[in-house]
């Protein structure tokens, strides 16, 4: 949560939660500092890890020297990474962050002093576990995160490809088509169990089209009206993520996604596997 002074006038609250992309300028001394935490040496904090600064130069694929003696002041080794740039900086901070171990569900002490450097000063950025590995990731609201969680935990194989395509949307290494195949096949896979349970060879398509033919599925929400069918709503909330995905199975020289629109997707698979796991998604006037 960022801090806001009693006394900000309105002007100045929203330049407080603006999010930043990079790395704010009251962010960088205390970044640093954490940084210098992570790469001192074990046997003497008063050196840098040489172990650990191989590893990250060859994680990060630039080159970072060290003494011939084997010992490295942490501060010149900060000065060095610094002279690579912000993207690398984060990287940087990515890279030991995913070393952090994840034993239980309370977060360690490393990453939550990082969090708060980040949240607190208002950076785009957040470190979340992410199913493998802690990681850095651009931020999301709350909520959407908890409930994408607990949507992911119903069905295993669903929730494991649904997290994976937010890691791609989000991560720091966006992938647009690949948070948007992935999301496909989250919804793929639970909507062939549900519609299309002895179909072989079957697809998202293939589950989709059942559907509409067999013409008697509902969902949960309440419509007293019927100005919006049921059977309509779910058909193009499917039809829609499936038609997302047409440079991969109608024209293959279709323009990829942008980002916003992979993201956009992940977020409408999020409803739909939150909703075919959890019996949301049935059929109305079953003959007996």
């Amino acid at each position: 949560m960022t801090w806001v002074p009693f006394d900000a006038t309105e002007d100045e609250i929203t330049e407080l939660l603006v999010l930043r992309e990079g790395i704010p300028r009251s962010l960088r001394m205390p970044l640093y500092a954490w940084l210098a935490l992570e790469l001192r040496s074990p046997r003497d904090n008063r050196f840098a890890d040489v172990r650990l600064i191989h590893a990250l130069q060859s994680a990060l694929r630039i080159e970072l020297t060290h003494e011939r003696s084997g010992f490295e002041s942490i501060d010149s080794a900060l000065n060095e990474l610094e002279a690579y740039g912000d993207a690398q900086i984060i990287r940087a901070v990515d890279y030991l962050a995913s070393r952090v171990k994840h034993t239980s569900s309370d977060t360690p002490d490393r990453i939550a002093s990082l969090n708060k450097l980040l949240i607190g000063n208002s950076s785009a950025y957040e470190c979340r576990f992410d199913g493998t590995a802690y990681r850095i990731a651009l931020r999301v609201p709350s909520g959407v995160r908890d409930i994408t969680q607990s949507v992911a935990a119903a069905d295993a194989q669903a929730g494991g490809l649904l997290l994976q395509a937010w890691n791609y949307a989000y991560g720091l290494d966006v992938k647009p088509a690949e948070a948007m195949d992935s999301a496909v096949r989250a919804v793929e896979a639970l909507a062939i169990q549900l519609f299309a349970p002895k179909a072989t060879n079957a697809t998202l398509g293939t589950a989709i089209s059942t559907m509409r033919d067999q013409g008697n599925w509902t969902h949960g929400l309440r419509d007293k009206t019927n100005k919006a069918p049921a059977q309509l709503t779910i058909y193009y909330m499917l039809q829609t993520l499936w038609e997302g995905q047409e440079y991969r199975h109608v024209n293959r020289n279709a323009q990829l996604p942008t980002v916003e629109q992979a993201r956009t997707h992940v977020q409408l698979a999020s409803t739909l596997v939150g909703w075919l796991s959890g019996g949301n998604v049935y059929r109305d006037n079953l003959p007996s």
